[in-house]
C-alpha cells in the first residue's frame, strides 16, 4: 500500500460489531476471537471495542452507560 493509499474500511460494518457487543454482551467473547483492536479503521470505533472488552473482562455489562464511564476515566 502506498502513502496515499487509504485502507480498506466500512463504518457500517465496524457499528455493526460494536452494536451486537453491546446488544448482546455474550458474543464478546466470539467476537475477540476473530477482531482486534487493530481491526478497527476509526479510532472512536477502537475505543469502544477496548471499553467493552476490557468491561467484560471484569466481568461487568458492556452496555451505553458503563462504556461512556469507561471512555470517560
Amino acid at each position: 500500500m502506498t502513502a496515499d493509499t487509504v485502507s480498506p474500511q466500512n463504518k457500517y460494518a465496524e457499528q455493526c460489531v460494536l452494536g451486537s457487543m453491546i446488544r448482546e454482551n455474550a458474543v464478546i467473547a466470539d467476537v475477540v476471537q476473530i477482531v482486534r483492536r487493530e481491526d478497527f479503521y476509526f479510532a472512536h470505533h477502537q475505543h469502544i471495542f477496548t471499553a467493552a472488552c476490557e468491561l467484560d473482562a471484569d466481568g461487568k455489562p458492556a452496555d451505553m452507560v458503563t462504556i461512556a464511564n469507561r471512555l470517560r476515566e
